[in-house]
């Protein structure tokens, strides 16, 4: 059990190394490289990003350089669906959901389901209970990383009874996506994702 728990946390590592080397390639125009060393191809990544801006800047006393120590974002790893959950005399839809955070410890965040019809226009909260402020039904909760550099949720909970998606509930094919941010800072986005009801 020790072992694959070791080995869950490198690869959630070594994924978040790649993610963030294709982030910084991708906001800074930057080819990066692959290799079975994420955190080297990281480091090569800031290097290769010091040295573009200092060519940029080189009148100006400015550092751009990064840390892997004060990036800050999140990886969804897994999302599943369970069904007919009874709590209360009330039916609920749980939506699980594993995800890593990178460097956010004791920071203030949030994870929100948001709900949306086949054809991706947003299902109408009717009775404001389980919605956003523009009126799309959702359901989200807070959580507060406890460490750094990463911070694992392997199965985060999101409840909604089945009423809550009002009229939706007729049509059958019904899709979410789940947003995780600091504060309102959006750090990533799933893909859509189906319930078939």
């Amino acid at each position: 059990m020790t072992n694959n728990n070791t080995n869950n946390k490198i690869e959630a590592i070594s994924k978040t190394y790649r993610k963030a080397t294709n982030m910084i390639g991708e906001k800074f125009d930057i080819k990066v490289k692959h290799s079975k060393y994420p955190s080297k191809d990281f480091e090569q990544t800031l290097d290769l990003l010091y040295k573009k801006n200092s060519c940029l800047n080189e009148n100006q006393n400015i550092d751009y350089r990064l840390s892997a120590e004060t990036i800050e974002f999140a990886n969804i790893d897994k999302i599943w669906i369970q069904h007919n959950y009874k709590w209360n005399n009330m039916f609920f839809i749980i939506i699980h959901v594993k995800f890593n955070v990178h460097n956010l410890k004791d920071a203030d965040c949030k994870c929100i389901a948001y709900f949306y019809y086949f054809n991706e226009t947003y299902i109408y909260d009717e009775n404001k209970n389980y919605g956003t402020y523009d009126g799309q039904v959702s359901v989200g909760n807070d959580f507060k990383p406890g460490y750094n550099p990463l911070t694992f949720f392997p199965n985060f909970c999101l409840f909604i009874p089945y009423d809550e998606l009002h009229s939706a509930q007729q049509s059958k094919d019904i899709m979410f996506k789940i947003q995780l941010f600091k504060e309102n800072l959006l750090l990533t986005t799933s893909p859509l994702q189906p319930i078939y009801i």
